[in-house]
């Protein structure tokens, strides 16, 4: 008799097909992790430690159950670089691979003061940390770092980004339109 597989692209084109006849998603969140606000110079990483995730792998058991990073900023005008984001790697450059097991993403800053522009200045970036959480293995709590790393060619300055992260139990699903 043959095994079931899981294949992700077949349950991608699945997931495609029911979205394109009519579907919402949720995204729910189970329970969240906030840790205090740091700043974010362009000169120097921050450490952010998230306190409270001592039993955040066992969670991932659950079926449809995934982890987000969550970045919530405050700037008052977008700085000149973007940054490297690892989790539980307190010890991460500029120079540190992207293939290092702790890597989770790259965000770049968008905004400005104008009333008329539709980025906000005062953003909230998601990023989908399971991955990175399945691949550290179990672990006593988690840590974000930030890593600056300026444009070329422009002088990052003094420019400062505060930052709030917060893990994130969430459970996300299609439900088929009646």
């Amino acid at each position: 008799m043959t095994q079931p597989t899981n294949d992700p692209s077949a349950e991608n084109e699945r997931l495609k097909r029911i979205m394109e006849r009519g579907a919402r998603t949720t995204l729910d969140t189970k329970r969240r992790f906030a840790a205090p606000a740091a700043r974010l110079q362009a000169r120097r990483p921050i450490v952010v430690d998230i306190a409270g995730t001592d039993d955040l792998t066992k969670e991932l058991a659950a079926a449809d159950t995934e982890v987000h990073l969550v970045l919530d900023l405050e700037q008052p005008t977008a700085p000149d670089f973007a940054a490297l984001v690892f989790l539980n790697t307190p010890d991460a450059t500029a120079n540190t691979p992207l293939t290092a097991p702790g890597y989770a993403g790259a965000i770049a800053f968008f905004g400005s003061s104008d009333a008329n522009d539709h980025h906000s200045a005062n953003p909230s970036i998601r990023l989908s940390v399971t991955g990175v959480i399945r691949k550290l293995g179990a672990t006593s709590g988690f840590t974000a770092t930030l890593v600056p790393v300026p444009y070329s060619g422009r002088s990052s300055g003094r420019q400062t980004v505060t930052v709030t992260a917060s893990l994130e139990v969430v459970v996300s699903k299609v439900v088929k339109n009646s």
